[in-house]
């Protein structure tokens, strides 16, 4: 890692895309499954929290979902125990390098009926 951070006169500054290609569908007390992508031309991989919230913007729920490999599409999955309604979900990455993911983030939205 250090000789690649040299060879690179300061290293990786650019952060990780983000993608959310889908929009998601559950029946309250399911199991929800968004799919997500983080895209980064430098790192292999990224820690990656996808967090979900109302139309009006506040926050209902956190899924840090950890370091994950970037690249391909992935999927997380949770019990999904929000009330009813519309929501927006947004993924976030930071890489090994410390940068943030590039704006606009990836979201999408997430029903629950």
């Amino acid at each position: 890692a250090y000789n690649a951070w040299k060879g690179n006169r300061g290293g990786d500054t650019v952060g990780p895309r983000t993608y959310a290609p889908r929009s998601a569908s559950v029946r309250k007390g399911r199991t929800a499954t968004l799919y997500y992508r983080v895209r980064d031309d430098q790192a292999a991989s990224a820690t990656v929290t996808i967090r979900i919230r109302t139309r009006a913007g506040a926050l209902k729920k956190t899924l840090p979902l950890g370091l994950r490999g970037t690249g391909p599409l992935r999927r997380c999955r949770f019990s999904c125990r929000l009330a009813r309604g519309t929501y927006r979900f947004t993924v976030y990455a930071r890489d090994l390098s410390g940068n943030a993911a590039q704006k606009p983030l990836g979201s999408n939205r997430l029903t629950v009926r």
